[in-house]
This record gives structure tokens, sequence and C-alpha cells, in this order.
């Protein structure tokens, strides 16, 4: 159901798109960009033999096997680690995971990766460790590096927000949001060693130039509002890419030389960057809830696809 509701507003463009004045179908043919696009939507039966799937919220974060023919997630309450063979689409198994004790994840989790030797990476509001497929906690990787500024250094939540684990090296990547004028920069982390490098990714500015924090207060009690764009650190084809919602382009990382670069890429039909503004502060929640509706607006937008159109 919810891969129907993200592809609504595309099937939407699309017949928009197609349906024009018969004396502009001309005009119509040099500017569909989407008049070749074909998309699929398959719906399968996992047969859970005995069992049943615990997935009222749907699969959440997922992984997969190297040769891509299993497939992983977490089921909440009771944790189970889920193994589905993809090809026989059947269930494989159910592993329990705990919350607390030696091999606990924590009261929450917040994603996982599966690495090649079907090891995890689990984090959660309080850890950030290694596990095997049975459960049991191998390597915590929450550690306080050198290096780096101490009072980041001890902020586990900012520090490892969305961090990224590479198997191959044994190395954390990660850029947490800095508040104000900080520049934004990639972090560097081993777990063995305990130390931290840094690069600077001054393009990933923008991240912050969309984030803001409002504090209400009411009562002599304060509650706080946060909104971000997302940022994105993802491995590919032996290539460390880091990207974010507000811009076009992405930084480009070699991982055994740690160069890294910034690949600028210029849309033909979309802005390459969100062109709006925001306010830097608010009297009241209205204000901010506003802003807050501009940026989940364009985050929409983009996840429906709605930019597939553009040339690169």
């Amino acid at each position: 159901m919810s891969t129907l509701k993200n592809l609504s507003p595309l099937l939407f463009i699309i017949l928009l798109l197609s349906c024009g004045e018969k004396g502009n179908s001309e005009s119509t043919e040099s500017t569909n960009i989407l008049e070749n696009l074909t998309f699929s939507v398959d719906t399968v039966v996992v047969d859970a033999g005995e069992d049943f799937f615990v997935i009222p919220y749907g699969l959440g974060r997922i992984g997969f096997s190297q040769n891509k023919k299993r497939l992983w997630f977490f089921e909440n309450d009771p944790l189970h680690l889920v193994q589905v063979d993809l090809n026989e689409l059947k269930l494989i198994s159910k592993t329990e995971f705990q919350k607390e004790g030696p091999n606990g994840i924590g009261p929450y989790m917040d994603g996982f990766q599966m690495g090649p030797n079907e090891e995890l990476v689990i984090q959660s509001y309080v850890s950030y460790s290694k596990f095997n497929k049975a459960g049991e906690l191998t390597e915590s990787l929450k550690v306080i590096p050198e290096g780096i500024d101490s009072e980041l250094a001890t902020n586990y939540q900012k520090l490892y927000q969305r961090a990224f684990y590479d198997f191959e090296k044994n190395q954390i990547y990660t850029q947490p949001y800095r508040e104000g004028n900080a520049d934004k920069q990639l972090f560097v982390i081993d777990p063995q060693s305990k130390k931290a490098s840094s690069y600077p990714i001054p393009e990933m500015r923008s991240v912050g130039d969309f984030s803001r924090t409002h504090v209400e207060e009411s009562d002599g009690n304060g509650m706080i509002y946060f909104f971000a764009p997302f940022d994105y650190i993802e491995k590919e084809k032996e290539q460390l890419l880091i990207s974010a919602a507000p811009m076009s382009g992405f930084y480009r990382m070699d991982p055994k030389t740690d160069s890294l670069e910034f690949v600028a890429i210029q849309h033909k039909t979309v802005p390459n960057d969100w062109n709006f503004s925001l306010m830097e502060a608010y009297s009241d929640a209205s204000a901010f809830e506003e802003d807050e509706r501009k940026v989940n607006e364009k985050i929409t937008w983009q996840s429906n696809g709605m930019i597939l159109g553009s040339s690169i």
C-alpha cells in the first residue's frame, strides 16, 4: 500500500504531461521528459510456514546478503532478526535479539547494516555495536575519539547520528549536525585506536541552512522542536558517496587513499539547490511549523520521484 501511495504523485505527473491538446502535439513530444519512463509494481507473498511476520509499521530498515538472494529485517516487539529467501519466497529463520544485558542493543534500534560475512552493525539511541547473526555482541563501536573537539567527542547522539560503518576498513564515517555557522565536516573514526580524522565538506552546510531548533516555553516547562533535511553516506563500487537533500551535487571519497572530491551536478529541468529561505528565529510554534512544512514538502517531492525527469 505504501508503494502505491508514493507512486501516485508520479502517476499524476505522467498523466498531466501526456494529456495535451492535439494542436500542441509537436511541442509536447519535445518537452515530455517522462515519455519513455516505465515502471512496475510487484506484490509478492512470502511463506512464513507455521510462523507469521510482525510488521505493523512495514519492514523499516532492511539489509541484503552479498548475492542479493536473502533479505534481512527486524521485528520490533519482541525483537527478532528475520531472514527471508527471496528466490523461494519463504521464511528461513527468526533470531531473537536482546534489548538489555551484555548482548543488548538498547531500548530503541535506530538502524542496522549487514556486512559481507553476515555480521551486523546495529545503532540505537544509546549504543553502536557489531553483532553476529546469532544475536551476540562481538565489538562495541561506541568510542570517545581523540583528535576532535571534546564536547562533540563525548556527545554520542550528535557525533554518531546516521553514522556509516565500513566493514572492510573497520572505520566509521559520520557527518554530525553542527549548529550555528560551524563548517560541516566528515569524521573518520577508528574504533580500535580511538583516533579520528576530519575532512571539510563545506557544500554540506546546506543541511544546516535548512535546519532549525525552537524552544517553546509554557508554565515553566520547555518543549524543543527540531527539523532538518536528510543527509546520506553510502558506499557504492568501493567509493564513499556523501550527499544531502537540499543540493544536487555530492562528495566522493576513495577509502583506499582517503581522497575527497566534490562532484557538481547541473540539472536542466529543476533547481540545483533549494531556493527558498527560512526564518532565523521563531516567536511561536506556528511560524516554526510553517518553515518545517516547507522543508517537508521538498523532501516529499524528492522521495516521490518528482525529479526523475532531470537531465544531468
